[in-house]
């Protein structure tokens, strides 16, 4: 075997299995915290006078909500690192209540047949 050959070899390498750890994408979903004040996961709140959605609710029944300007686009943030991410903040059940239509941003607002079926009031 020339030189060129033996750098070029290929040797036979056994495959052993690997192990990895997905971390979910998605906020953590503790529905009966949820249930228990009547919401759910994508219901448009209000909290301190600022309207958001309902992203996550996580085990000790703290609520994620990401908030939304007044023109329905997601309120952005700068993180650690100065990469615009989601405005998100953390609050209890009970400092958060179910939006009113007219505080549902108008470009994200479904028809009022279905906000209506959805339990959201004028």
């Amino acid at each position: 075997m020339n030189l060129l050959s033996s750098l070029f070899a290929r040797k036979s390498m056994a495959i052993e299995p690997q192990s990895m750890v997905i971390a979910p994408s998605r906020p953590f979903l503790n529905q009966a915290a949820l249930d228990s004040a009547s919401m759910r996961k994508g219901m448009w709140v209000v909290k301190d006078g600022h309207t958001g959605i309902i992203t996550g609710c996580r085990i000790d029944a703290l609520v994620e909500v990401t908030l939304a300007k007044p023109d329905g686009t997601t309120r952005m943030m700068l993180d650690a690192s100065d990469k615009a991410v989601p405005e998100v903040v953390l609050s209890s059940l009970s400092d958060l209540r179910r939006a009113t239509i007219s505080e549902i941003p108008e470009s994200r607002r479904p028809s009022l047949e279905a906000l209506q079926s959805m339990g959201y009031t004028q």
